[in-house]
């Protein structure tokens, strides 16, 4: 955890950067943002079909964040790194539509046992919100589409 004011200046400088990149995805989605002295909070809702709808919480006494993809699957509390601003990889990712929801159930009953969302990006190793593989459990991923084709 960095020191207070040092994550200040992280978290003004990614809220600023977070919403202009916001306010440019124009006519692709519909784009809340909302920024105060704790939080940085950023909705993106798709007009394309088939696209990964995105919510965003940074806050800055914590130095975490809280995400929710499409299907009401959210992480809460992770950590935002020194430079928070490198979480835009995550937002273009999902825009681009590298984002997979991946489902584990047991192979003998079908029974859910584990989700998770897979963001890819090029030229680094995915980033992975939930649950990794599970010896035993049947495998199906749901494929996101880009906001923009």
């Amino acid at each position: 955890m960095q020191s207070d004011d040092v994550f200040r200046r992280a978290f003004e400088v990614t809220s600023a950067r977070f919403i202009a990149w916001a306010e440019a995805l124009d006519g692709a989605a519909v784009v809340e943002h909302e920024a105060t002295a704790d939080y940085l909070r950023l909705s993106l809702r798709p007009h394309a079909p088939a696209a990964c709808a995105v919510d965003f919480l940074l806050h800055r006494p914590t130095q975490t964040y809280d995400v929710q993809f499409d299907d009401g699957d959210t992480w809460e509390g992770r950590p935002a790194g020194p430079d928070p601003t490198a979480l835009l990889e995550v937002f273009d990712a999902v825009v681009a539509g590298r984002v997979v929801l991946r489902r584990q159930g047991r192979a003998a009953t079908g029974t859910p046992v584990g989700r998770s969302v897979i963001v890819s990006r090029p030229g680094a190793d995915p980033i992975v919100y939930g649950d990794g593989p599970m010896p035993g459990t049947v495998v199906s991923d749901r494929h996101w589409a880009p906001y923009r084709r």
